[in-house]
């Protein structure tokens, strides 16, 4: 697992984020792909808001640590 935290905070520099790394996942892959029938891969890139503080849910879970 790759953990970069990335300070995001207007929609389309985000879209724009969003964009280049599908692109950058999607050549990578397509670089290393030789069509050849072995064992099949799922590569997965994610992105999402972090959660900086305990999050109130009114149940007495324990919250989530961060990482």
């Amino acid at each position: 697992m790759i953990e970069d935290p990335a300070e995001v905070s207007l929609d389309p520099i985000r879209s724009r984020l969003l964009s280049e790394l599908a692109g950058t996942v999607s050549a990578l892959v397509g670089k290393y792909h030789d069509g050849t029938r072995r064992r099949d891969h799922r590569v997965i890139a994610a992105v999402h808001p972090s959660v900086n503080k305990p999050i109130e849910t009114g149940t007495s879970e324990t919250p989530a640590k961060e990482l």
